[in-house]
């Protein structure tokens, strides 16, 4: 007996919809309202050390989302081969009916574990998106002083050269 379950690739095609919906929800917000008083040093070491980790993050799910898309790609190629040898099977074979069902049993376990690593890839991007609002809110509208911000980029460079052996 043969069977399929869905389609992985409208499943696919469905998380992915989803993911770029959400991913662009962290751009639609308001902008915060200007606080008014200049940031101090401290705070200003801190905003930069967010803006920091905004772009590790950002890179990191970018490269997650590459990732996940590729894994689509791959389990959707296997479905549609699936679909083209599904008339080669020998119906009169048992081990050919087997052959072909435990090929499916796999891309389904495939689809299964794609989707869970789906919603852990849209976690993260909702996680990077919390990490944004706070950021713009603490730190995109505050002024701060030029000098500060010197200081603070002549303190990282010479704590990246002592750091190094």
């Amino acid at each position: 007996m043969l069977h399929t379950r869905i389609s992985c690739r409208s499943l696919c095609t469905f998380v992915l919809a989803c993911l770029a919906l959400t991913a662009g929800a962290a751009f639609a917000a308001d902008p915060p309202k200007p606080k008014g008083n200049n940031l101090s040093r401290d705070e200003l070491r801190v905003c930069m050390a967010q803006k920091d980790e905004i772009e590790t993050r950002r890179l990191a799910y970018e490269r997650d989302v590459k990732a996940h898309e590729a894994a689509a790609q791959a389990i959707s190629k296997e479905t549609d081969e699936i679909n083209a040898s599904k008339d080669l099977v020998d119906t009169k074979d048992p081990k050919s009916i087997t052959a072909f069902n435990e090929r499916i049993a796999a891309r389904n376990q495939a689809g299964e574990a794609h989707n869970a690593r789906a919603q852990a890839v849209n976690a993260s991007g909702v996680e990077l998106q919390g990490f944004q609002k706070r950021y713009l809110e603490a730190c995109s509208e505050r002024p701060y002083l030029v000098g500060d911000r010197e200081a603070i980029l002549k303190e990282r460079a010479a704590a990246s050269t002592t750091a190094k052996p």
